[in-house]
């Protein structure tokens, strides 16, 4: 899944840690991907907190 996951794909292209690092926080990739996966929402959350 990492081949082709345009998320990844997209932080690698930004030299982000993860997507809670990038300015463009939180895009429309990332949204969608909220709803499938809210508990990754709490994590990045989180993080963004710490920064």
């Amino acid at each position: 899944h990492c081949k082709v996951c345009e998320i990844r794909k997209c932080g690698q292209e930004r030299n982000v840690k993860n997507c809670a690092y990038c300015d463009d926080y939180a895009c429309e990739k990332l949204n969608k991907f909220f709803g499938m996966a809210p508990d990754a929402k709490a994590t990045l959350e989180e993080i963004r907190k710490s920064l």
